[in-house]
């Protein structure tokens, strides 16, 4: 039999990646099998390179700030993300059970008692669902459960069932998706360097990234490579990793003010077939300050940087750029 769920509202977690936006919570309440199913549609417009590569769920307490590693009250049975041709105007469904233990009704940080005969109360918590890409969170959504139970009688039972979405930054969110990522060539000050900028073979190069509308957001992530544009070689400088960028040998990269700087070396191969210009890209991953992984949305960046084709430095440099040239 279904149980009575309080109404509620709810807006779906915004981003400007279609694929990642996360739907409301559709949600069926058991409180005869001690159980509460959830349904959600993800993303719109799937395309095969930035569809989510998984979406998970995880228990938090009712604040949607402390992770519940303890089962005894709460367990979570989730099912696989699916692509269908539509659920709930989506183009995915992820789905997942909340299951009520009723032994572990007991004082704790979910379970709340109304007084000291510990006879009623009520147990709360946060079910935080997740899309991912490549092991990298992209966009999240909160959803508070609270629901009330009674001991009194000879059998445990669940009362009605109360929802609420936390979603205090949506207007942030929103301001955020907004905000660019600039690249530029800059110095050890993290200034950027006005006027076309003209670099050597050997030469150290530093590039800064930007996002200068909100200092309430900040970049968490990024990939950057430098590609030369006659033969498409290409120089994958910074990686996106699970827990953040990792540059690779023999780039460096440093932060200050919210502004990314990369350091490394122009490489022979971008110079190759009489290159003039080397196209710097990549991706930026922001989040708000202070916060984890999470983030609303994936930004592109791209500059050009022009070339001189004589070549600078010494014998360690080229052994370099011959070592660097052999792991491509």
């Amino acid at each position: 039999m279904l149980g009575y769920i309080a109404p509620y509202s709810c807006v779906p977690a915004p981003t400007v990646a279609e694929a990642f936006v996360i739907g409301c919570p559709i949600v069926n309440y058991f409180p005869s099998d001690y159980k509460i199913q959830v349904e959600q549609g993800i993303g719109v417009n799937f395309a095969a390179a930035d569809k989510p590569t998984n979406v998970s769920v995880a228990i938090y307490d009712s604040t949607c700030s402390s992770p519940i590693l303890d089962k005894s009250t709460i367990t979570v049975s989730e099912k696989p993300f699916l692509e269908t041709d539509s659920f709930d105007g989506m183009t995915g469904k992820f789905a997942y059970d909340l299951n009520i233990a009723l032994a572990g009704v007991s004082p704790n940080s979910l379970v709340a008692f109304d007084d000291v005969t510990y006879s009623s109360g009520s147990i709360s918590f946060c079910a935080e669902v997740t899309t991912e890409y490549s092991d990298v969170e992209i966009t999240f959504q909160k959803t508070v459960f609270s629901l009330g139970f009674d001991l009194s009688q000879v059998a445990f039972c669940l009362g009605d069932l109360k929802i609420e979405e936390l979603d205090p930054e949506t207007e942030e969110v929103e301001d955020a998706l907004q905000i660019e990522v600039n690249a530029c060539v800059c110095n050890d000050s993290y200034e950027c360097l006005d006027g076309p900028i003209t670099v050597q073979q050997n030469d150290d190069i530093s590039i800064c990234l930007v996002s200068p509308k909100s200092a309430a957001v900040e970049i968490n992530n990024f990939a950057l490579s430098f590609k030369n544009q006659e033969n498409n070689y290409l120089y994958q400088a910074v990686d996106l990793g699970a827990g953040g960028w990792i540059p690779r040998v023999p780039t460096t990269v440093s932060k200050d003010s919210g502004i990314i700087k990369v350091t490394t070396i122009m490489v022979a191969g971008l110079f190759d077939n009489g290159n003039e210009g080397v196209l710097v890209e990549g991706v930026a991953q922001l989040g708000f300050s202070g916060e984890d992984m999470k983030s609303a949305s994936l930004h592109n960046f791209q500059m050009v940087v022009d070339l001189d084709a004589e070549e600078k430095g010494g014998c360690i440099r080229s052994m370099l750029n011959t070592v660097i040239s052999a792991f491509k």
